[in-house]
């Protein structure tokens, strides 16, 4: 199809270790940007960062992944600055070489009827030699004019533009802390006067998916037939990926829970359950998570 004159489409591609999503704006346009439905079924707005190889059906991403059965692989997780690692640069090319094909095919502004450009945060730890390693591999995943930016830019430009941070920008432009917490690392800069400085090293890596394997273990040490689901979970990785998801999926749910219900009945508990085939038999995984569990996984 051949280009038209007009604006540049800008697509945000929010590529989350835990979660992922897109939306759009336009370089002529003063509008905010707006979301877009993902998947080639349009499956929703965000999609869980996991991708499978299946043998009749493709590649698939997000909850289709990690509930079909018979793939031969699958990566959860899987964002990380170890691109050199063939089991981080495959799943990131497959996941948004997938991502990608699916938004061109439901959006005509992505289809080639004008410039679109893909924007990509990276962590603030990041540094520059390894920022553009990921471009490059971005990329090849079949995405034309690509721009990765630190996370701590895109925040700061957000709290300025947005309107939905309650300050004036001579605030901004004086001296800021971001704090941006992720699923694989927490990262802090500094910013004075709009210029971001170095990431402040914190000495230790934190990042909200910690708190999924804790509360695996956890669960884990407790079960009736722990050495079985244990067994089974160290020869199935794939098995070990889809109980991380359990475990993160209750986290999710316990933090959107109105506090004064664990407060009224410091037994109530939020969670789920899965069947785990082991070689003792089938075993149930449940999740229960009251406040004083999670205080626990979160002082771990």
């Amino acid at each position: 199809m051949a280009k038209v004159s007009g604006s540049t489409v800008i697509v945000g591609f929010d590529l989350g270790h835990g979660e992922s999503a897109l939306a759009k704006t336009y370089t002529d346009r003063t509008a905010p940007p707006v979301v877009l439905d993902i998947g080639s079924t349009g499956a929703g707005r965000q999609h869980v960062t996991a991708v499978a190889e299946h043998p009749g059906r493709g590649v698939l991403v997000g909850r289709e992944a990690t509930e079909a059965r018979g793939v031969t692989s699958l990566y959860l997780a899987f964002k990380s600055p170890e691109i050199e690692r063939d089991e981080i640069r495959t799943p990131i090319r497959l996941f948004v070489e997938k991502v990608g094909r699916d938004a061109r095919e439901r959006d005509h502004d992505l289809s080639g009827s004008r410039p679109v450009r893909w924007v990509f945060g990276a962590p603030s730890g990041w540094d520059d030699e390894l920022i553009r390693v990921y471009g490059e591999l971005l990329a090849q995943a079949g995405l034309t004019d690509v721009e990765v930016v630190r996370e701590s830019r895109a925040a700061m430009l957000y709290a300025r533009d947005s309107g939905e941070v309650q300050l004036d920008r001579d605030q901004l432009g004086g001296c800021v802390l971001i704090a941006d917490f992720g699923s694989l690392t927490t990262d802090f800069t500094g910013v004075l006067g709009y210029q971001t400085g170095p990431p402040i090293d914190a000495g230790v890596q934190l990042g909200a998916g910690l708190i999924d394997r804790t509360i695996l273990e956890r669960q884990l040490s407790r079960h009736p037939m722990a050495d079985a689901l244990r067994e089974t979970l160290q020869d199935s990785r794939f098995e070990r990926l889809r109980l991380e998801l359990l475990c993160r999926e209750a986290k999710e749910t316990f933090f959107r829970t109105d506090p004064s219900r664990f407060v009224d009945d410091p037994e109530a508990t939020v969670g789920g359950t899965r069947k785990v085939v082991t070689r003792a038999g089938n075993a149930y995984f449940e999740v229960e998570l009251t406040a004083a569990e999670m205080d626990t996984v979160l002082d771990t």
